[in-house]
């Protein structure tokens, strides 16, 4: 392996993907609007959203960048949104609150 003098430390570069995707509105009552920016988007988009328990209480996909989730049938509550690309990858995690 590599030496390294005293005092200097590897660099290592993370790259970060910033994906832009705006929900709204949050506290929520009746649905969720998910809009996906072109760049983030690949279909389908792929949606869970959870209890704090980490149950998957409701799924789904979209094929579109802008979409709404019902979410009449949840109880009020703090939930995550977890978003997830056609590849599979994670892009958005967001906290949810509806409220009656």
């Amino acid at each position: 392996g590599a030496a390294l003098p005293l005092g200097d430390k590897p660099v290592t570069v993370n790259t970060v993907r910033k994906y832009e995707v705006t929900i709204f509105p949050n506290p929520a009552s009746q649905f969720i609007t998910v809009r996906i920016a072109e760049a983030a988007f690949t279909r389908p988009t792929r949606y869970q959203l959870l209890d704090l328990t980490g149950k998957v209480v409701l799924q789904g996909n979209s094929v579109q960048k802008d979409f709404n989730i019902d979410i009449i049938s949840l109880n009020s509550g703090v939930y995550i949104l977890k978003l997830r690309n056609g590849y599979g990858l994670d892009i958005a995690t967001e906290k949810i609150i509806i409220r009656r």
